[in-house]
């Protein structure tokens, strides 16, 4: 066997998206990705839905139920559209959160009996590994023999929660023990934590664009807002060439991400509209109306800036049980002018507030242990991950943090700069060992010489 692969391919394996890239070890500008997914509904992105659907007919007992042996009959954004089909019977998403410590019940949407969280993980990992291993095979030649593999982990994750993720990747075919003959790739796994992958995208990104450039101990705060969790992690350049960071604090983090926020606005949806939640747990389409409602309001959640309203369509039935709740309220008026659901300014910053103070306390936190532990103040906060696109999250960010960090930056493409990096970044990284938040040895971010979207070498030449 060769003492390194020929292909690295990294999984950025998300709560709500997930992707993949991969890029040849030799020609650091052959960086390739997946813009284009089975039944996507979006346009082109480096990321589809982290969601399954089994088929549900075989009953033990009265029970239907998913056999351990049972593959996913589909995954993405086709799942998310067959369970539209089945009244949402067999869907899995948001899986993920189920390994997260210190998780909360009310934050985790229940799994489909006889789906543990490590299956899910595991059948979701084969099939979008399958897809990147395909997609090696067609641009290279090369074959899973060939590919060292690299996964994401938030910053707040125990060793636990790695551990499950290291037998998932196995389970899954990606890789194996070396010395076991197998399928699965012989070389080690690279785990790499999300918010030190975003600190290698952000810092080039920001030189590409001529916003700043960052020096030896200038000290940096990388915020990665995702789906599930928000992670942060502060480092210290540590090098003349800004090739070197130090870990300076301890890795700190909650689960106050994007979906926090989804759940706080179904609640608000169905404390408004009484019969919400019954319509769209027993209608035949009430999956299908739910799924329509959530792509709606996730354009919105997006959008929202603290200053408009926010009108969403509804499907029909539902709008149709709204209007007969006002005039029975006896709000006529606004029955009779109805022409969607619409948020208030007031009501989206209170399903918003608590999610975003929590951000917010988590950010001042590094922030005073960053000067308490340097005697200097951070220069440059970089926000990332999905849950950065809120353009109320920023506006809330920078207007409480513009004076005590010079720099702000909220890069192109948050949401999919960490899978579009790593291959590049992560064979330098660490290896899949007993990863610690913070260590006391600087972490070499080496220069990157690929060529991705919004990203540019380090050095900005």
């Amino acid at each position: 066997m060769p003492n390194e692969s020929r292909v690295v391919a990294a999984i950025d394996f998300g709560t709500t998206f997930s992707g993949f890239a991969c890029a040849l070890r030799s020609d650091k500008k052959s960086l390739f990705t997946n813009y284009s997914w089975p039944g996507s509904m979006t346009a082109p992105y480096a990321k589809t839905l982290t969601a399954l659907k089994y088929d549900t007919e075989v009953k033990v007992g009265h029970e239907e139920r998913v056999q351990e042996s049972q593959a996913p009959a589909e995954w993405g954004w086709r799942a998310f559209e067959a369970s539209k089909e089945s009244a949402s019977k067999g869907y899995c998403h948001r899986f993920k959160l189920h390994i997260a410590p210190n998780r909360r019940a009310d934050q985790l949407v229940p799994l489909e009996p006889g789906v543990t969280p490590e299956k899910a993980i595991s059948d979701y990992l084969r099939l979008i590994g399958k897809m990147a291993e395909d997609l090696v095979k067609d641009k290279t030649g090369y074959d899973k023999a060939d590919i060292q593999w690299c996964l994401t982990v938030p910053a707040i994750w125990d060793e636990n929660a790695k551990s499950i993720m290291k037998k998932a990747g196995k389970k899954a075919g990606l890789w194996r023990d070396p010395e076991v003959p197998g399928e699965g790739s012989p070389f080690p796994p690279i785990v790499v934590l999300e918010p030190e992958a975003a600190a290698f995208y952000c810092s080039s990104s920001s030189v590409e664009h001529g916003e700043f450039k960052i020096e030896k101990n200038d000290c940096v705060l990388i915020v990665d807002a995702g789906g599930g969790t928000v992670d942060l992690v502060a480092h210290r350049v540590d090098s003349e060439d800004a090739k070197s960071f130090r870990e300076i604090t301890q890795g700190s983090g909650a689960m106050c991400g994007g979906t926090s926020v989804d759940d706080r606005f179904v609640k608000h949806l169905q404390s408004t509209i009484h019969g919400a939640k019954d319509l769209l747990r027993t209608h035949p389409q009430g999956s299908k109306m739910q799924g329509r409602i959530m792509m709606h309001w996730e354009a919105g959640k997006k959008n929202f800036d603290g200053t408009r309203d926010l009108l969403l369509d509804l499907p029909s039935n539902l709008e149709n049980i709204w209007e007969q709740e006002l005039r029975e309220r006896g709000e006529t008026q606004q029955a009779d002018e109805l022409d969607g659901f619409r948020i208030s300014v007031e009501s989206m910053k209170f399903i918003f507030d608590p999610v975003v103070d929590q951000i917010l306390s988590l950010i001042q936190d590094q922030l005073n242990e960053i000067e308490r532990r340097t005697n200097t103040q951070a220069k440059v906060m970089y926000l990332v991950g999905g849950f950065s696109e809120s353009a109320y999250l920023r506006q809330r960010v920078k207007r409480r943090f513009n004076r005590a960090v010079q720099h702000i930056y909220h890069p192109p493409n948050p949401g999919s700069a960490i899978v579009l990096v790593l291959p590049l970044a992560a064979p330098q990284m660490h290896p899949m060992t007993n990863l610690t938040p913070m260590t006391n040895k600087g972490q070499d971010f080496p220069p990157i010489t690929g060529k991705v979207p919004g990203f540019s070498p380090i050095t900005g030449k």
